[in-house]
C-alpha cells in the first residue's frame, strides 16, 4: 500500500504527539485547508475540524509520507469520533495543492462543537497531560482521552 500525507490541525501539530504515536517526527510543510472549521469541542481538549465553505484552516502543517502503518496508528488513535478524507491542501511556501488524509468529526451538527480551537493555549495548558494520556495510550491501546 502507498504512503500517504496528512493535514494536521489539532494536536497532532505537536511533535511531542506525533513521536509518541508514530515513533518519529516525519518531514512536513506548512499548509491552508480551504472549506473548513477547527471548532473546539465541549469538555475535550482536542478540536474537531468541519466542512465550512468559505472557511479556512490557516498555517498548519501536512506530515509527509507517513507509511500505512502509522496511517493505521492514526486511524486507531483518532477512533469513531472522526472519520479520514481525501483533501487538497495548499501548501504556503509553494502556492501549490497536494493531496493529504485529514481527520474530520464524524459529526457536523454536533451540538459540542463551538467557537474556534486554539494551538497556543492548548500547548501552554493541556499538552503536559495530553502527552501522558498519549503515552497511556500507545501502552494499552485503551484511548484515555
Amino acid at each position: 500500500m502507498a504512503n500517504g500525507n496528512v493535514f494536521v490541525y489539532g494536536t497532532l501539530l505537536a511533535d511531542e504527539i506525533v513521536r509518541i504515536l508514530i515513533k518519529r517526527v516525519p518531514s512536513s510543510c506548512d499548509a491552508v485547508l480551504a472549506d473548513y472549521h477547527r471548532f473546539s469541542v465541549r469538555n475535550r481538549v482536542y478540536p474537531g475540524a468541519t466542512y465550512r465553505k468559505g472557511d479556512r484552516i490557516k498555517g498548519k502543517k501536512v506530515l509527509l509520507d507517513l507509511t500505512h502503518e502509522e496511517l493505521q496508528v492514526m486511524d486507531d488513535f483518532e477512533g469513531e469520533e472522526y472519520k479520514r478524507l481525501t483533501v487538497e491542501p495548499c501548501l504556503l511556501d509553494q502556492s501549490i495543492t497536494l493531496k493529504a488524509f485529514v481527520y474530520v468529526w464524524v459529526d457536523p451538527e454536533d451540538k459540542d462543537l463551538f467557537g474556534s480551537w486554539d494551538y497556543e493555549e492548548w500547548r501552554s495548558n493541556d499538552l503536559e497531560r495530553y502527552e501522558a494520556m498519549c503515552e497511556e495510550y500507545m501502552d494499552t491501546g485503551i484511548n484515555v482521552t
